[in-house]
């Protein structure tokens, strides 16, 4: 299994500015220029940050905010610029995550004896089944999503903090059972209403180096995920995507197609003439070129409608367009075609009204070639071939 991020984040470690990797193809406000000379706590830096640079969204902070000192002189520098130099100072207390791509910022709190988390992306790839086929998204908020049914994912949390599962929208939870009750608490909470509306599942550890199970029991399945608790990594949201549903989804669409072809398939054969065969006129003559694929086998009428059938070739070549000729005009008429049930089928043209004389056309110009179809015996071998009307 591999991690796909799907957009890039920037974490800036307060005591690891070594590892800084800033993100590429940074958010246009990103380029603000930014001039301040600042001396106080991180959040308060944020938050000038925030004036020069409107666009800058704060988050809400992760963890318990404690004061953390910063110094910033910045000159016609970035809010990347100064978010690193904040990154450089202080010890192992928070971590700024920057979004270039949404210009979000949050500050992440961490005990003083807790070291700094590791990224989102790289705590998912460690915990994945290698024996998965499906990838693990990272979304830009750091949302991490597992694919359901391709194993059981592992759940990292640390102490003093909360991870929040997202159920899919709509579904509600009947019942969540942790293997390990007494070191874990496991609560809910709801967000959204109506058909948007997500349940949530959130799971604290009351200490480090802790293993145990998850149990979520819903009105549409059942999850199965490991949870383990650290002080080094911590993944504070995560969810699920559904390949299953997307393949079902497929499939009853096909389905659907298959029943709607099906239903104007019994619609057009009841169309076809009721009546009996020495009722029907069968007096219609066709000349061209009989070396087309698409050259029709019969034209009839019942009184009211002119149906042409056409051989089987057609079922796998283009299809012809019909038009009534007057003279030397050609006119549009309305027809259907009914397709072949089978591979070995006749397909048929269907026309809403009489004619003296049709055209059935393909291609233009030097490359057009034509069949005629006319009621009766058609023209003579010295008449005009156009001749002819209602």
């Amino acid at each position: 299994m591999t991690t796909k991020k799907m957009t890039i984040r920037t974490v800036f470690p307060i005591a690891a500015a070594a590892c800084l990797t800033l993100a590429q193809g940074a958010h246009a406000a990103a380029n603000t220029p930014v001039s301040m000379n600042f001396n106080g706590d991180a959040l308060a830096a944020i938050r000038a940050l925030q004036a020069i640079d409107p666009s800058l969204q704060v988050l809400a902070p992760l963890g318990r905010p404690i004061p953390v000192p910063v110094r910033l002189n910045v000159q016609n520098g970035s809010v990347q610029d100064a978010l690193s130099t904040m990154g450089a100072q202080g010890g192992t207390t928070l971590d700024i995550v920057y979004s270039s791509a949404a210009n979000t910022v949050r500050l992440v709190y961490h005990s003083p004896d807790m070291p700094p988390m590791q990224t989102i992306p790289d705590v998912a790839a460690r915990a994945a089944k290698p024996d998965s086929k499906m990838d693990i998204v990272t979304e830009d908020d750091g949302m991490v999503r597992f694919p359901f049914g391709y194993g059981n994912p592992t759940l990292t949390c640390a102490v003093l903090a909360a991870c929040d599962i997202s159920m899919q929208p709509g579904e509600t939870v009947r019942d969540a059972k942790a293997g390990d009750n007494a070191r874990w608490i496991i609560s809910r909470a709801d967000s959204g209403a109506g058909a948007t509306s997500v349940t949530h599942v959130v799971v604290k550890p009351k200490r480090p180096n802790l293993h145990t199970d998850l149990k979520v029991y819903t009105d549409r399945r059942t999850y199965t995920i490991m949870l383990e608790s650290s002080d080094k990594n911590y993944m504070p949201t995560v969810g699920f995507y559904y390949p299953q549903d997307s393949a079902v989804i497929w499939g009853k669409r096909v389905d659907d197609d298959a029943a709607a072809q099906k239903r104007e398939d019994d619609r057009t054969i009841a169309s076809m003439p009721n009546v009996r065969p020495d009722q029907l006129n069968l007096n219609y003559t066709i000349k061209g070129d009989k070396s087309v694929p698409w050259f029709p086998i019969r034209a009839f009428d019942d009184g009211s409608h002119v149906y042409i059938e056409m051989p089987t070739e057609m079922n796998s070549n283009e299809t012809p367009v019909l038009m009534e000729q007057v003279g030397k005009d050609l006119h549009m008429v309305n027809f259907r075609v009914k397709p072949a049930r089978k591979a070995d089928g006749h397909a048929y043209f269907m026309v809403d009204k009489l004619f003296q004389h049709a055209v059935m056309i393909i291609g233009v110009g030097s490359d057009q070639t034509k069949v005629d179809i006319y009621k009766g015996d058609g023209p003579g071998f010295f008449s005009w071939a156009g001749a002819g009307g209602n």
